[in-house]
């Protein structure tokens, strides 16, 4: 047996020890901590990871495609996806003319799903979206992919009989049950300004969304582009790069992806944060009434198995929380009249709270 010193001394960088050797000491490290996080084997990764990337391959050059098919939109197509994957629904805020229909359009014609615009009114009723008619078929919301427009324009009971259907998948005209497509993402706009509408939508009916989108305006490049391009419209030439039944696949898998203790105690610590921000320390106290309910907690966790999923990871790490978190809870928040004053959103109370708990190193 070697004398313990002698163990020491190897475990130390010596003169003979160079730069380079370090360097590739480091990096295996981290290839190592990368293949197992805390609570998982390195069978189990592999496992996962190779299910993942078998699954994956379209991801890209359907973001390629849709990229160069619509131009400034690749955070709403990237909340769209992780929607798609996650199995949850998108509330999309912003004004006309930004391309959310040629978006949502170009999205179903590169994945070979159905989609359906609804334009909501305040004088539809909730027979109006799921019983059957000789325009929209087996009904208004029978197509994979949904843009409801101006959900704030209609009634408080439409908006419950839609948000029920969106949650159950299924239609329930006459009591006769009608499982809706698979897959199904429902995606409902509303103006820059919710209160100016004539029904905003209550805290309930926030709370059914994954995830809150703001669409803003081109940046000057992406203008510039739009100059060259002239008119949009291109989505009826773009092929399927993927089929509906490959999206319920990856579904399946992104489940799979895995999570390890610390990062469950991070989401957790986030998640309470928003209630009690005093006790971890943030002064958000004045900007905060109540916080999120335990439906965003499973939220998160299904949102960031979509993200590490998308990007190809076989487990979450905190970036894939940190990336989703102001999109998951912007909408969820109830702030008080004082953040309203000081011009506090959502979205800044989020990333507060992201700056100020500190993520699992």
């Amino acid at each position: 047996m070697q004398p313990r010193n002698q163990l020491r001394s190897r475990s130390r960088l010596g003169p003979a020890t160079t730069t380079a050797h370090a360097a590739a000491r480091v990096r295996a490290l981290g290839r190592s901590l990368e293949r197992a996080p805390l609570g998982s084997s390195r069978h189990e990764l592999e496992r996962i990871h190779a299910a993942v990337q078998s699954h994956r391959d379209w991801i890209e050059p359907l973001r390629t495609a849709i990229g160069d098919a619509v131009v400034g939109r690749k955070h709403l197509l990237d909340r769209l996806l992780i929607a798609l994957v996650a199995g949850g629904h998108v509330l999309v805020e912003g004004g006309t003319g930004l391309a959310k229909t040629l978006t949502m359009r170009t999205l179903g014609a590169a994945t070979g799903m159905t989609c359906r615009s609804i334009r909501l009114a305040p004088d539809m009723g909730p027979a109006d979206l799921v019983l059957p008619t000789a325009a929209a078929g087996q009904g208004a919301l029978f197509a994979n992919l949904v843009l409801a427009e101006g959900i704030d324009q209609a009634s408080p009971h439409v908006q419950n009989a839609l948000l029920d259907v969106a949650h159950e998948r299924r239609l329930s005209p006459d009591a006769e049950r009608l499982d809706l497509p698979d897959p199904f993402l429902l995606v409902a706009t509303q103006g820059r300004d919710p209160r100016a509408g004539a029904h905003p939508l209550g805290d309930l009916q926030r709370d059914r969304f994954l995830l809150k989108v703001v669409v803003e305006h081109p940046s000057p490049a992406e203008e510039r582009t739009l100059l060259e391009r002239g008119p949009a419209g291109s989505e009826s030439v773009l092929a399927p790069l993927v089929h509906p039944e490959r999206l319920r696949d990856a579904r399946a898998v992104a489940t799979t992806v895995f999570v390890d203790d610390r990062m469950k105690d991070y989401l957790v610590t986030l998640i309470h944060a928003t209630r009690d921000p005093a006790h971890y320390g943030l002064d958000l106290a004045r900007h905060l009434h109540y916080g999120v309910s335990s439906r965003v907690t499973l939220d998160v966790l299904a949102a960031g198995r979509a993200v590490a999923f998308l990007r190809g990871g076989s487990y979450v790490i905190p970036s894939d929380l940190q990336a989703i978190w102001p999109d998951l809870v912007r909408h969820r928040l109830g702030l008080t009249s004082a953040a309203t004053e000081e011009g506090m959103r959502g979205v800044d109370v989020a990333r507060a709270i992201l700056k100020g708990i500190a993520a699992p190193v």
